[in-house]
């Protein structure tokens, strides 16, 4: 299950400390701020919310009564999400302006696998679908689908409830979106925590505790031969990762088409990565602490060599790292590894102190990357 979030201009998602009270009393909106990093510019004003819908929960089915609840309290109100709800139907609220999503209740989705696989929203541009998704005023007519977003205190847990693990259980995605900030919230997932899909910019995410994920990546980049994929001024703060495949991670498809999965293959789009920083970051137990991968979906290293990505990735630093890995890489802690010098530009380590569970000398595997910027251990592939 992916939750794919699409915000519009005005509509912010908010996390109260406490259950909001049952009698139903007028919602006093929190003062909520990002920090302590900044997109580097005030968010657009936004209308004072002169009304309260607070949601029913029925126990089966409450997508319908959400719905409803959006559309009375669209452009100037505050929906409240405070018991547990259950949806079992695809809900829809591309149509908001100027609205609150107080949750301080449960959200949870049937498991009815049939059902969904037919009636979920599809995105076949990240081979992933979603069960619920936000949109908002000027959607289709905005460069970027989403800007100026704020998301704050939200708890987000993807599980399995039998034997076959979850899939593609990303936490939160950004995908065609500009100024947007992720904070002080918790992911338990089995996928990307915090994924940057093509063309996000000036991103913020920080405060985050993540477990059981694929770390918090850029991409991956570069799937479809006829775009041009962006992500650029991104800074990530503040991490906590723990029992992942990855801490920081940076991930772009070959230069060309290539099989990656049954039913799906991708690769020899363009583009480029710039600005991304990852700063203050714990490691618990992640496979690696950093990876750069830039032949994404392909093992065969003789179509990795014969065919690199056509994504730049350029001025990335990785600082103020620390941790323990997981032992399935010992004595390497971390990978960066690019197709050639030319499309890995000042890329950077510093302050980095990962250690392995052997107590061995920490080693990082560098493909064509300038090792004199590099704060680390740096060794051959085929060591």
């Amino acid at each position: 299950m992916t939750i794919f979030s699409r915000l519009a201009v005005g509509v912010a998602l908010l996390a109260f400390p406490e259950r909001i009270d049952a009698h139903r009393v007028p919602v006093e909106r929190p003062n909520l701020q990002w920090g302590p990093k900044s997109p580097g510019h005030a968010f657009p004003h936004s209308p004072k919310r002169h009304k309260t819908c607070y949601v029913p929960s029925c126990g089966s089915n409450d997508a319908p009564e959400i719905l409803k609840a959006f559309k009375r309290c669209n452009r100037g109100g505050t929906v409240v999400l405070n018991e547990e709800y259950v949806i079992a139907s695809p809900l829809d609220l591309t149509f908001l302006e100027s609205v609150d999503v107080a949750i301080t209740g449960t959200i949870k989705f049937t498991n009815d696998i049939d059902f969904w696989v037919v009636n979920s929203f599809k995105y076949d541009f990240q081979n992933s679908s979603a069960f619920w998704r936000f949109g908002g005023k000027d959607w289709f007519n905005l460069i970027a689908n989403s800007s100026d977003i704020l998301v704050s205190d939200i708890d987000i847990a993807v599980k399995s409830e039998s034997k076959n693990p979850a899939k593609n259980g990303d936490g939160w995605d950004t995908f065609r979106s500009d100024s947007v900030v992720i904070q002080d919230s918790y992911v338990n997932n089995s996928d990307d925590c915090v994924s940057f899909k093509p063309n996000s910019t000036n991103i913020i995410v920080q405060g985050m505790q993540c477990n059981g994920s694929h770390g918090i990546s850029v991409g991956s980049l570069g799937q479809y031969p006829a775009e041009y994929d962006i992500v650029e001024n991104v800074y990530v703060y503040n991490i906590s990762m723990s029992n992942a495949s990855d801490g920081a991670r940076i991930k772009v498809w070959p230069g060309t088409d290539t099989p990656f999965e049954p039913g799906l293959s991708g690769g020899g789009g363009a583009g480029y990565v710039k600005n991304v920083t990852y700063d203050t970051f714990y490691n618990n137990n992640n496979d690696w602490a950093i990876e750069i991968n830039q032949c994404y979906g392909q093992s065969n290293q003789t179509i990795c060599d014969q065919y690199p990505s056509n994504m730049t990735i350029s001025n990335v630093v990785f600082k103020n790292m620390w941790g323990t890995t997981s032992k399935k890489y010992d004595p390497k802690v971390g990978t960066l590894t690019c197709s050639s010098t030319e499309k890995c530009v000042n890329i950077a380590a510093k302050n980095i102190s990962v250690v392995n569970p052997s107590g061995r000398i920490p080693q990082w595997i560098c493909t064509n990357v300038d090792e004199s910027l590099l704060d680390i251990n740096c060794v051959p592939a085929t060591s």
